[in-house]
């Protein structure tokens, strides 16, 4: 248990040095929003909200897509108000498809 501990600190350690030098500034607010980020992303990887199901695997492809969902949405110009809305769309999409394949599984 202390191992993923240690583990935990390191990679946000590490995560924490590379969003300074991409940012080259420290503040509180450089990481808002990024909750719904990784929240969209884990579940369009397929990992579920309800615990028990998912894999890195797929949580690195969520990451690409929503990756790629942000970059779109940048070059399209949409506001925060209106990706926030598509991303929270999203993350119901998935819920729902995880939802529904866990009943199937469940009755069939």
């Amino acid at each position: 248990m202390l191992s993923v501990f240690a583990i935990s600190g390191l990679t946000s350690g590490f995560a924490a040095v590379l969003t300074l030098s991409r940012v080259m500034s420290a503040s509180m607010k450089t990481l808002v929003s990024l909750e719904l980020d990784s929240i969209a992303a884990v579940t369009i990887g397929g990992i579920s909200l309800l615990g028990g199901r998912g894999s890195v695997i797929g949580a690195v492809i969520g990451v690409l897509i929503i990756g790629v969902i942000n970059n779109g949405m940048s070059v399209l110009g949409t506001g925060p108000g209106q990706q926030g809305v598509i991303k929270g769309a999203i993350i119901i999409a998935a819920v729902a498809v995880d939802y529904l394949r866990r009943q199937r599984q469940t009755l069939g």
